[in-house]
């Protein structure tokens, strides 16, 4: 059993969640929902490609900035892939493969 100290606290103050809901059965539609608290079909319909461009909007307020402008700090961990403008970092190549990204 994994130690959950703080989630027990939140239980024993009220806080239990029970009841929880997916808005889509795979991932980018999932997760479009959870960091922006909008129905994906609102902006997409479909899995975003391994080089697809961004989906969620600059201007788009997000979970993250949201904890972010309340003082948390917060930070991207594990696969978060909602697209991505990958003009920015591609280097001066025909081909598409990881070696055609500048990823420092």
């Amino acid at each position: 059993k994994i130690p959950t100290k703080n989630l027990d606290e939140l239980a024993k103050s009220g806080r239990i969640f029970t009841d929880a809901h997916s808005s889509a059965g795979t991932c980018s539609p999932s997760r479009y929902s959870m960091l922006t608290g909008r129905y994906h079909w609102r902006r997409f319909n479909d899995v975003v490609t391994s080089f697809g461009g961004p989906v969620i909007s600059s201007e788009r307020l997000t979970l993250p900035r949201m904890l972010k402008e309340t003082g948390y700090h917060t930070a991207l961990i594990g696969k978060w892939h909602l697209g991505w403008d990958w003009s920015k970092i591609r280097k001066k190549k025909r081909s598409v493969s990881p070696e055609d990204f500048d990823w420092e």
